[in-house]
C-alpha cells in the first residue's frame, strides 16, 4: 500500500506538467474556420477565437489583416478556397512553419415547440507546412438545451426568438468556451525545457 502512494503522486506530478511540440514551428497562420453550420457569418465571430487561443498556446500568428487580404486579393469567398493552394507556398507568403485549420460542425440555435438548444462545435487541426503532415487535432464543444418543462415555455421562447442581439451574444459565449476546450490539448510551442 505505501508504494502505491509514492507512484500516484508521481503520475500526477508528470500529467501536469505542459506537453511540447517539439518541432521547430512557432509562427503559423491561422485560416478563417470552414462552416458546416447554417450560421453564415460564423466564421467571421470565431476566427479571432481560434486565433487567440493558438497564441495562448506560445505561438506567434501571422495578422489576420494579412490572410484577409490575400483572401481579398485571390477574391475567395468562403473559407474553403484557401484549400486550393499547397501549404508550402503559403507558408512562404506569410513566413510561417504551420497552418491551423478549422471546421464550425454546429454553431447556433434550434427551436422545437417546445425547447431550445445552443450547441457550438468545433474542429482544429495544426499542419506542419514543410511536410503537410498533421501534428494535431482537437474538438471542442459547448451548449444548453431548455426545455418547457424546465419553466421555460412557448410564449418565452418567442420572446427570446425576436432578442436576437442577446442571443447572438449568448451563442458567442458558448463558441469561446468550445474553442477553449478545443485547444486544451494542443502542444505549447517550441520544445521542451532541458531538465536541469
Amino acid at each position: 500500500m505505501s508504494r502505491s502512494v509514492p507512484a500516484l503522486l508521481l503520475l500526477t506530478a508528470c500529467s501536469s506538467t505542459p506537453s511540447y511540440l517539439n518541432r521547430d514551428i512557432v509562427t503559423v497562420g491561422v485560416l478563417p474556420p470552414f462552416n458546416d453550420s447554417m450560421t453564415v457569418d460564423a466564421p467571421k465571430k470565431v476566427w479571432p477565437m481560434v486565433d487567440e487561443e493558438t497564441a495562448a498556446r506560445g505561438y506567434r500568428t501571422v495578422p489576420r489583416e494579412r490572410i484577409e487580404e490575400f483572401f481579398r486579393r485571390n477574391q475567395f469567398v468562403f473559407p474553403e478556397e484557401i484549400l486550393q493552394y499547397d501549404p508550402k507556398d503559403l507558408a512562404k507568403e506569410w513566413g510561417c512553419q504551420g497552418l491551423v485549420y478549422s471546421r464550425l460542425e454546429e454553431y447556433g440555435q434550434k427551436y422545437a415547440v417546445l425547447s431550445r438548444e445552443v450547441r457550438v462545435r468545433i474542429r482544429v487541426e495544426l499542419l506542419d507546412c514543410r511536410t503537410g503532415e498533421v501534428l494535431w487535432r482537437g474538438v471542442g464543444e459547448a451548449g444548453d438545451s431548455s426545455a418547457a418543462g424546465n419553466g421555460i415555455g412557448l410564449g418565452t421562447l418567442l420572446v427570446q426568438a425576436m432578442v436576437s442581439e442577446a442571443l447572438a451574444s449568448e451563442v458567442e459565449s458558448y463558441a469561446r468556451k468550445a474553442c477553449a476546450r478545443a485547444f486544451r490539448a494542443l502542444p505549447l510551442a517550441g520544445f521542451a525545457p532541458s531538465p536541469k
